[in-house]
């Protein structure tokens, strides 16, 4: 995936009030348990990703794809390290194949039961 196509998804993420920004929004959501994707900037100093690599459960780490600065940029923030996502249309945007909640609807595919 290219660096536009990633921004622009981040973009929208946030705009769906579906991303956390910021060390302490990824912590609050790493802590509720969701398991999300975090996208942490190429620049990031040595200690920053030492504390970041510690946050469990996650789902992946991306740390080769955007710099502090595009990050920030894409977010309309002045400075922005460390983004996580956890929705699962946005991660299937993005590329991970995500198993779908169970929504307790029927399944078009199943024949209907006999008496209804």
């Amino acid at each position: 995936m290219d660096k536009t196509t990633l921004l622009r998804l981040l973009g929208l993420a946030r705009r769906a009030r579906r991303l956390a920004a910021g060390h302490d929004a990824v912590v609050r959501m790493v802590a509720k348990g969701k398991r999300p994707l975090v996208i942490v900037a190429t620049d990031t100093s040595p200690g920053q990703r030492a504390k970041i690599m510690r946050l469990e459960p996650v789902r992946a780490f991306w740390m080769d794809r955007l710099s502090r600065d595009e990050l920030a940029d894409a977010l309309g923030r002045k400075e922005l390290v460390i983004v996580a996502l956890d929705d699962p249309d946005f991660l299937r945007g993005l590329g991970l194949d995500m198993e779908r909640k169970r929504s307790g609807r029927p399944r078009w595919n199943q024949k209907p039961s006999e008496g209804r």
